[in-house]
């Protein structure tokens, strides 16, 4: 029997990844900050020669903002994008870093090791994939080359039912056992099932977010209706509605089969089985007149042939020494015209500090994408992001775990302490020794003025 609390968990998780706040707010915000055009000639050969090879990424966050960039270039040219990573438990970490810079649906598809797809979970997750709005796939290797039924199949079982129709209850009720539904003896019925009361037929699709009346005037439907379960309710009507297959008697067929040419495959440095990395190599061999999907493929070591190579400059970030060190180096970018983001938990004491040290910067309640910074609450996140950089295009995203302990503004010292320190090394003679506290004895050479603040 089905059991109604688990599949509504799976329903869950198939439409969300879990958040702690709705990300869906702030994506507009960071995916306005950062320059638009970034990558504009790796996306420009994308969409001429269908393939692209990356190397240089960086971590999951720089390769969540570079693909929800390239979901955006491409826009209404895509239908789905399939993420495949290697590490399934990687899967709702991916979905958030994807969410902090888009609005795209993205749905989790990774499975534990070990753990096996129930028909109705694939069946769900392929409806999904065949749906044609636009959205975001992260899937597992395992999940990606998963046997599933094949289009022919699905179309050939799918039952249809439609306004003005003559209805065999008896057959229809054998059809819909033959499919997998089963027979619900609750008027509350969980996803997959059915029950007749009279002259109602009622049905959960699990493609639909409610269940379907199927209203009977003897033998001919009369009306076709979603309906609220709480209230019995009539909300959507329709003229037709197919009822999906559930389960079949053989499984001839991968995702690839159902991917046609507004798809894209992201092959995340996947270490493929020789059958699977055959199959790929075939499956995207372009032939005349067959479009394929199109493939980006990321890569530590690409192939000095591929002719779809570009090395992106995203690095990581080593932990300031210090709050000296932290404001320097912002002081130097902001000179330099970088974008930076910061999410920390420390949210206040870091405006605090800015506002000390006169440096302009933006925050969700003032936000302004003309500043060269801008600062997130940390808190409002399951998993802050990871900080990346990228000296050629001069942005960059920071957390607490690279910028500094903050103890530090605490104790930093004052102003007129650090005006007796200057006063102090001027003092000095070039070839006096002197103790540093942090690398001891060592000779004075001079004092290297640099200008900040302007």
């Amino acid at each position: 029997m089905l059991v109604e609390s688990a599949l509504t968990a799976l329903l869950s998780q198939i439409i969300s990844c879990p958040l702690k706040d709705d990300l869906t707010s702030l994506a507009p915000f960071l995916m306005r900050f950062f320059p638009s055009d970034l990558h504009r000639q790796q996306f420009d050969h994308l969409q001429k020669s269908r393939r692209l090879t990356l190397s240089g990424t960086g971590n999951l966050n720089a390769k969540a903002y570079l693909l929800s960039e390239l979901v955006r270039n491409l826009d209404d040219k895509l239908s789905t994008l399939f993420w495949v990573i290697e590490d399934a438990k990687e899967g709702d970490k991916t979905c958030e870093d994807f969410r902090f810079w888009s609005q795209v649906p993205v749905h989790n598809f990774t499975l534990p090791e070990g753990r096996q797809l129930t028909d109705l979970e694939k069946m769900l997750r392929l409806y999904t994939v065949l749906r044609p709005e636009r959205k975001v796939v992260v899937i597992d290797p395992q999940t990606f080359f998963a046997a599933y039924p094949s289009r022919q199949d699905i179309e050939k079982s799918t039952l249809r039912l439609r306004v003005g129709d003559t209805l065999d209850s008896v057959a229809v009720i054998n059809q819909l056992l033959e499919i997998g539904y089963e027979f619900s003896p609750d008027d509350f019925l969980p996803p997959g099932s059915y029950c007749k009361q009279g002259g109602l037929l009622n049905i959960y699709i699990p493609t639909l977010s409610s269940p379907v009346k199927v209203e009977l005037d003897g033998a001919q439907i009369s009306g076709l209706y979603e309906y609220d379960q709480e209230t019995q309710q009539l909300a959507r009507k329709h003229e037709s509605i197919d009822v999906v297959p559930l389960k079949f008697a053989r499984e001839n067929a991968h995702v690839l089969d159902f991917l046609g040419a507004r798809d894209l495959v992201v092959n995340d440095e996947i270490d493929l089985s020789p059958e699977f990395a055959q199959k790929m190599d075939e499956f995207f061999h372009e032939e005349p007149g067959n479009e394929v999907p199109y493939l980006v493929s990321f890569t530590a070591f690409p192939e000095e042939s591929d002719q779809h190579y570009f090395y992106l400059y995203y690095l990581s970030i080593l932990k300031f020494q210090d709050v000296y060190d932290f404001l320097n180096d912002l002081q130097e970018k902001w000179k330099a015209k970088w974008k930076v983001m910061i999410f920390t938990r420390h949210f206040e004491e870091l405006k605090a500090l800015l506002r000390e040290e006169k440096i302009p910067f933006s925050s969700p309640e003032d936000f302004n994408d003309k500043v060269f910074l801008h600062i997130e609450d940390a808190h409002r996140f399951v998993h802050p992001p990871q900080s990346f950089q990228n000296p050629q295009y001069k942005v960059a995203v920071l957390g607490d775990r690279e910028i500094f302990d903050f103890r530090q503004i605490r104790r930093k010292t004052s102003k007129i302490q650090r005006k007796i320190n200057l006063e102090f090394l001027r003092s000095l003679k070039d070839g006096d020794y002197v103790v540093h506290v942090d690398h001891g004895i060592g000779k004075f050479v001079g004092i290297v003025q640099q200008l900040f603040e302007g």
